[in-house]
Protein backbone atom coordinates (compact mmCIF):
# COMPACT_ATOMS: atom_id res chain seq x y z
CA UNK A 1 0.00 0.00 0.00
CA UNK A 2 1.44 3.25 -1.14
CA UNK A 3 0.98 6.58 1.11
CA UNK A 4 -1.12 9.10 0.79
CA UNK A 5 1.60 11.49 -0.08
CA UNK A 6 2.98 9.66 -3.39
CA UNK A 7 -0.97 9.21 -4.32
CA UNK A 8 -1.24 12.65 -4.62
CA UNK A 9 1.99 12.61 -6.59
CA UNK A 10 0.80 10.90 -8.81
CA UNK A 11 -2.63 11.93 -9.99
CA UNK A 12 -0.93 15.88 -10.23
CA UNK A 13 1.89 14.75 -11.97
CA UNK A 14 2.32 17.14 -15.32
CA UNK A 15 5.00 18.85 -16.97
CA UNK A 16 6.12 22.23 -15.21
CA UNK A 17 5.45 25.85 -18.11
CA UNK A 18 9.67 25.91 -17.59
CA UNK A 19 9.78 22.53 -19.10
CA UNK A 20 6.80 22.89 -21.73
CA UNK A 21 8.51 26.28 -22.77
CA UNK A 22 11.71 24.89 -23.76
CA UNK A 23 12.44 23.48 -27.66
CA UNK A 24 12.72 20.18 -27.43
CA UNK A 25 8.91 20.35 -25.81
CA UNK A 26 7.63 22.95 -27.86
CA UNK A 27 9.05 20.64 -31.51
CA UNK A 28 7.24 17.62 -29.71
CA UNK A 29 4.52 19.55 -29.41
CA UNK A 30 3.83 21.26 -33.04
CA UNK A 31 5.07 17.31 -34.13
CA UNK A 32 1.65 15.92 -32.37
CA UNK A 33 -0.13 18.73 -33.82
CA UNK A 34 1.16 18.44 -37.29
CA UNK A 35 0.60 14.76 -37.08
CA UNK A 36 -3.24 14.90 -36.15
CA UNK A 37 -4.32 17.99 -38.61
CA UNK A 38 -2.80 15.62 -41.08
CA UNK A 39 -4.89 12.67 -39.97
CA UNK A 40 -7.77 15.09 -40.04
CA UNK A 41 -7.18 16.28 -43.92
CA UNK A 42 -6.79 12.68 -45.03
CA UNK A 43 -9.85 12.07 -43.43
CA UNK A 44 -11.70 15.37 -45.18
CA UNK A 45 -10.02 13.91 -48.74
CA UNK A 46 -10.85 10.52 -48.11
CA UNK A 47 -14.88 11.81 -47.67
CA UNK A 48 -14.28 14.29 -50.70
CA UNK A 49 -13.47 11.30 -52.48
CA UNK A 50 -16.17 9.46 -51.97
CA UNK A 51 -18.31 12.23 -52.74
CA UNK A 52 -17.01 12.85 -56.16
CA UNK A 53 -16.81 9.25 -57.05
CA UNK A 54 -20.46 8.79 -56.12
CA UNK A 55 -21.39 12.55 -58.16
CA UNK A 56 -19.12 11.00 -60.86
CA UNK A 57 -21.24 7.66 -61.50
CA UNK A 58 -24.28 9.50 -62.07
CA UNK A 59 -23.00 12.28 -64.19
CA UNK A 60 -20.78 10.58 -66.38
CA UNK A 61 -20.03 10.61 -70.02
CA UNK A 62 -17.38 9.30 -72.15
CA UNK A 63 -16.77 10.07 -75.68
CA UNK A 64 -14.10 7.52 -77.14
CA UNK A 65 -15.33 8.94 -80.47
CA UNK A 66 -11.70 10.19 -82.01
CA UNK A 67 -11.46 13.44 -83.74
CA UNK A 68 -11.61 13.25 -87.20
CA UNK A 69 -10.40 16.82 -88.09
CA UNK A 70 -7.16 15.96 -85.53
CA UNK A 71 -5.26 14.73 -88.21
CA UNK A 72 -5.23 17.83 -90.23
CA UNK A 73 -3.96 20.06 -87.24
CA UNK A 74 -0.08 20.92 -87.76
CA UNK A 75 0.67 22.30 -84.83
CA UNK A 76 3.00 24.75 -86.07
CA UNK A 77 2.15 28.74 -86.20
CA UNK A 78 4.20 31.24 -88.46
CA UNK A 79 3.52 35.03 -88.33
CA UNK A 80 3.77 37.72 -90.49
CA UNK A 81 5.10 35.31 -93.54
CA UNK A 82 8.26 34.21 -91.16
CA UNK A 83 8.02 30.76 -92.27
CA UNK A 84 6.63 30.62 -95.89
CA UNK A 85 6.70 26.58 -95.73
CA UNK A 86 4.42 26.21 -92.34
CA UNK A 87 2.19 28.63 -93.74
CA UNK A 88 1.40 26.62 -96.75
CA UNK A 89 0.74 23.71 -94.27
CA UNK A 90 -1.72 25.83 -92.58
CA UNK A 91 -3.29 26.78 -95.47
CA UNK A 92 -3.31 23.20 -96.78
CA UNK A 93 -4.86 21.89 -93.22
CA UNK A 94 -7.52 24.36 -93.76
CA UNK A 95 -8.81 23.64 -96.94
CA UNK A 96 -8.92 20.15 -96.61
CA UNK A 97 -10.82 20.87 -92.88
CA UNK A 98 -13.43 22.57 -95.20
CA UNK A 99 -13.55 19.90 -97.37
CA UNK A 100 -14.54 17.15 -94.76
CA UNK A 101 -16.89 19.31 -93.54
CA UNK A 102 -18.64 20.06 -96.97
CA UNK A 103 -18.22 15.64 -97.68
CA UNK A 104 -19.82 15.59 -93.79
CA UNK A 105 -23.02 17.54 -95.02
CA UNK A 106 -23.48 15.91 -98.18
CA UNK A 107 -23.23 12.43 -96.62
CA UNK A 108 -25.66 13.42 -93.25
CA UNK A 109 -28.09 14.97 -96.12
CA UNK A 110 -28.48 11.81 -98.33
Amino acid sequence: VLPQYFVKMSRKLKPSSRLMEMKFMKRKQQAEERKKTAKEKQKLLQQMKWRQAEEQKSLLIVDEEPDALAIFETGRRSFGNFNPYVEKMTIKSELLIAESLTNDDLTTQS
